[in-house]
């Protein structure tokens, strides 16, 4: 594998791990509690109901991303890329 796959597999590995984790401390972070501030504005059970669906969510989208690389990683190690590469060399579409 050459430096500019290794670069970009970091790259994308380093931004999948950072937003999972960024996902992990706003979960962590949430309250079902109404902040003072909301008291009057908003509807306390409302309130619960969207940190609810922001949890279920967020569940749902470190599945979706997880299964994304993964599937990108196999393409990736099983020369996918070079496949389509001279798949699409084949077609002779252009004026060459």
């Amino acid at each position: 594998m050459n430096y500019i796959a290794v670069i970009i597999l970091i790259t994308v590995l380093a931004d999948f791990i950072l937003h999972t984790f960024a996902d992990y401390l706003n979960l962590k972070n949430l309250t079902t509690e109404l902040p003072n501030e909301f008291r009057n504005i908003y509807d306390a059970e409302k309130y619960i109901k969207t940190q609810e669906y922001l949890k279920t969510n967020t569940r749902f989208g470190w599945m979706s991303s997880s299964f994304d690389m993964i599937i990108l990683l196999i393409f990736w190690f099983g020369k996918g890329f070079i496949y389509l590469d001279l798949w699409v060399k084949s077609l002779k579409t252009g004026a060459v």
